[in-house]
C-alpha cells in the first residue's frame, strides 16, 4: 500500500506542483532481509548492499535486518552474541546475534540460517509501517519471518533470487542432495505461487528457469549483480605502479602480469586447479604473478598444496576491508572468476559479483564456459571463457592474455564499457523502481 498523506499536510501538498506532490507519494518503507551485510564479504551481502543504497538514492527509506558480520570463517562468542543497530548511507540497520560457526558443511550452515530465522522476530518492531518487504536470503529460512512481516503490515513481499536454490546444491552424498533439493523445490513452489508477489532475478537465463520450472506467472524483473563504477575506477597507471599490491605481498611486483582472485575460497571455486595452473606457469615463462585474497572453508587446504609445490609465483592472503580490495582490483592485470560444479546448471546461469568489479576496474577476467557472464565477456571482448576443472585451459588463457599486449589492453577498454554499458548501478535503478 502507498504512505498515507498526514491530515495536517494535506492541505499543503494540494497546492503544491504535481511533481513534488509525486514524489511524497513514491517515497515507501522497505524492509530488506539478508542474513550477510557489509561489512560481510561476498556477492550476496553486496548484491544486497548495492540494491539497498539504489533505494535510498531513489528517495525511500530504507530498514535492513542482518546478522552480526561472521561469513565466512565465523566469528568469536563476544562478538557473535551482540546485538545492536547502525546507520550505513542512511539506511537503519539491526544487527543479529548469531552462533558464529564458520560456514562449513551442511550442519554449520544450516544450524546459522535457522538462528537467523529465529533471531529475526527480535527485529519486528523496525517493520513497522513496512510497505514493502523484500526477503535476500538465505531462501526459504528467511522468507517465513519476511511474510509473517507482509501479513502484519499488510505490505508486499519481493523475493530476490539472487542465486538457484535449491536446484544448484551440491552436496556429498546422492541421497542427501536429492533429498535437500527434493525438500528445497516443494518450498519454493510454496513461496513463488502463495507468499510472494513479485521476484528480482540475477538474469534471463535464471528468469527463464524460474518461470518454465516452477510455471511462475507473477511479476519478475531482472536486476543484474551491479557494480559502483565510481568506486571502482579504471585507470592504467595504477596498474602500472600496482602501489596497493606491493604493499600487501611485501615484494617489488611492478613489472609482473598479476593474476588476482579475490573472495570466498570454497569447494565451488576448486582454486586448487588455479594453483596448478600456477605451477605450469612457473615452468614455463614466469611471467605471471597469482595472488589470491580471501578465506573460506578450503584454504587450508589451498595453503598446504601450494607449500607442497614450493611455488614463487603464489602469493595466498587474508581477506582485506573493501577499500583495499578496490585498490587490488584496479591494479590487477586479470581478474580469475572461477566456478566448478558437477551441475551444470550452476555453471549456465553463473554470474559471481567479482566479475563486474573486475570489469569496473578495466580488468578482463577468465569465467566459467558456458556461463551466462561468460557469454556476456566473449559478447563484449573483455575476457576469455575457460574450463576452470581444467588447469593447463587456466594456463593457456593466461598465457595468451600477457602474450599479446595490445589485444589485452583493448580487453581492458571493453571491460569497462560492458560495466557501464550493463552492471552499473545507475542501470538498475530502472529495474528497482519498476518493482517497488
Amino acid at each position: 500500500m502507498l504512505q498515507t498523506c498526514p491530515p495536517e499536510l494535506c492541505s499543503i501538498i494540494k497546492f503544491l506542483p504535481n511533481k513534488v506532490t509525486f514524489l511524497w507519494w513514491l517515497i515507501l518503507i522497505i524492509v530488506i532481509f539478508s542474513l550477510l551485510f557489509p561489512p560481510d564479504f561476498g556477492g550476496g551481502a553486496t548484491r544486497a548492499m548495492n540494491t539497498a543504497r539504489c533505494l535510498v538514492n531513489l528517495g525511500h527509506e530504507v530498514r535492513v535486518i542482518t546478522s552480526v558480520p561472521h561469513y565466512p570463517e565465523g566469528a568469536p562468542i563476544s562478538k557473535a552474541l551482540r546485538f545492536y543497530t547502525e546507520n550505513i548511507e542512511g539506511m537503519k540497520v539491526v544487527r543479529l546475534p548469531t552462533i558464529g560457526l564458520p560456514h562449513k558443511g551442511l550442519f554449520n550452515r544450516y544450524m546459522i540460517y535457522f538462528w537467523y530465522a529465529i533471531f529475526s522476530f527480535l527485529a519486528l518492531a523496525i517493520c513497522n509501517g513496512a510497505e514493502k518487504v523484500i526477503s535476500f536470503g538465505p531462501h526459504p529460512f528467511v522468507d517465513v519471518p519476511s511474510y509473517l512481516v507482509k501479513m502484519a503490515t499488510k505490505s508486499s513481499l519481493i523475493v530476490d533470487m539472487s542465486d538457484l536454490w535449491p536446484e544448484t546444491v551440491n552436496f556429498e552424498g546422492h541421497f542427501i542432495n536429492n533429498l535437500v533439493q527434493s525438500i528445497g523445490c516443494v518450498l519454493n513452489r510454496i513461496l513463488l505461487k502463495h507468499l510472494c508477489q513479485s521476484i528480482s532475478v540475477y538474469n534471463e537465463r535464471a528468469l527463464d528457469f524460474i518461470v518454465k520450472h516452477y510455471d511462475f506467472k507473477k511479476r519478475a524483473v531482472i536486476v543484474y549483480n551491479s557494480v559502483d563504477t565510481k568506486s571502482f575506477v579504471y585507470d592504467g597507471r595504477l596498474k602500472i605502479r600496482k602501489e596497493s599490491l606491493t604493499t600487501i605481498c611485501h615484494k617489488d611486483i611492478k613489472d609482473r602480469f598479476i593474476v588476482l582472485y579475490h573472495g570466498v575460497i570454497g569447494p565451488y571455486q576448486k582454486l586448487e586447479n588455479v594453483i596448478k595452473a600456477a605451477a605450469l606457469e612457473e615452468r614455463n615463462l614466469g611471467k605471471a604473478l597469482f595472488v589470491i585474497v580471501g578465506e573460506g572453508e578450503e584454504k587450508k587446504k589451498l595453503l598446504n598444496l601450494a607449500c607442497s609445490m614450493h611455488l614463487k609465483n603464489t602469493i595466498i592472503l587474508r581477506k582485506f576491508d573493501r577499500d583495499i580490495v578496490r585498490k587490488i582490483v584496479t591494479e590487477s592485470d586479470l581478474g580469475l572468476v572461477p566456478i566448478v560444479s558437477r551441475n551444470p546448471l550452476t555453471i549456465y546461469m553463473a554470474m559471481p559479483l567479482k566479475a563486474v568489479e573486475f570489469l569496473a576496474a578495466g580488468t578482463p577476467i577468465l569465467v566459467p564456459r558456458g556461463s551466462f557472464i561468460g557469454s556476456t565477456v566473449s559478447a563484449y571482448f573483455a575476457g576469455f571463457e575457460v574450463d576452470f576443472g581444467d588447469p593447463r585451459n587456466i594456463y593457456e588463457a593466461i598465457r595468451n592474455s600477457y602474450l599479446n599486449f595490445k589485444r589485452h589492453e583493448a580487453m581492458r577498454e571493453r571491460a569497462r564499457r560492458l560495466a557501464e554499458e550493463r552492471f552499473s548501478l545507475d542501470r538498475i535503478v530502472t529495474a528497482l523502481r519498476s518493482i517497488v
